[in-house]
């Protein structure tokens, strides 16, 4: 052991915990073996917080979006801050104790906290490099050309609605005929061939099954809206209405 020596106390490894993850912990530790003349013992501790940090990740990563939004943000720090806090007891709590009653000296809170937000702007930087530069498993390019021809076709299909407001009735009817039911069924097939790309993440098809609904009910209004034009009727204006009701929902929630 060094003498006149400076330790890590078990609070302050726990704010860098905290802060910084087990890699955090694993470098404090370390530096306290090292200083205790232990510094096999430290190495294993920082290879081990290494090893945890990765299960961690590996673990957060595989929870499905639903579950993890439910969970709140500062309770998976706080679990492993309490059994990295146990850890150190078992480890170094003989130690520690012994150099607090020789009055030996400790880091401040502040210098672990700064270990801690080092550790916290690496896994930043790292995660950032992993969402911006790390392959995509799927035909990106393919997909996003698809999506560009449904958004051409939804423009061109969505021109009924300035004939019907210019009061062009025949040609509204007639739109629908040629163009408009045509070009929703064109956009179910472009979102089918999108489903079928290899490797497509799920969050793609869930929005994909969300456009389909969406196409469907286009299709369902302008059948009605044709029927209500020939007929020269209101009737169907009320099952209208509440067909663009949940138009207007899907939108709004894929916003």
């Amino acid at each position: 052991m060094e003498i006149n020596c400076k330790l890590y106390t078990q609070r302050s490894i726990g704010i860098a915990t905290y802060i910084g993850g087990p890699i955090a912990a694993g470098w404090l530790i370390r530096e306290n073996f090292r200083r205790l003349g232990k510094d096999e013992y430290g190495k294993h501790a920082l290879f081990i917080s290494v090893i945890a940090t990765i299960l961690i990740f590996t673990a957060i990563f595989s929870i499905p979006e639903a579950v993890i939004d439910k969970i709140p943000n500062y309770l998976i720090p706080l679990v492993y801050t309490g059994i990295i806090y146990v850890i150190v007891e078992k480890l170094q709590g003989k130690d520690i104790n012994l150099h607090k009653e020789n009055n030996g000296e400790f880091y401040s809170g502040w210098k672990a906290a700064g270990v801690g937000l080092i550790n916290m702007v690496i896994y930043i930087v790292v995660l950032l490099g992993y969402v911006f530069y790390s392959p995509s498993s799927f035909d990106v390019n393919k997909y996003n050309e698809g999506f560009a021809s449904f958004q051409r076709n939804e423009q061109e299909a969505l021109k009924l609605f300035d004939l019907i407001e210019n009061d062009e009735k025949e040609e509204a009817i007639q739109f629908i005929n040629e163009k408009g039911i045509f070009l929703w069924n064109q956009n179910l097939l472009l979102l089918q061939e999108m489903n079928q790309i290899q490797g497509l993440d799920q969050e793609y098809k869930n929005q994909n099954k969300v456009f389909t609904q969406y196409c469907q009910l286009r299709i369902k209004s302008y059948k009605l809206i044709e029927k209500a034009l020939i007929e020269d009727t209101d009737q169907y204006q009320p099952e209208i209405i509440s067909i663009h009701q949940d138009i207007n929902e899907i939108l709004k929630n894929n916003q």
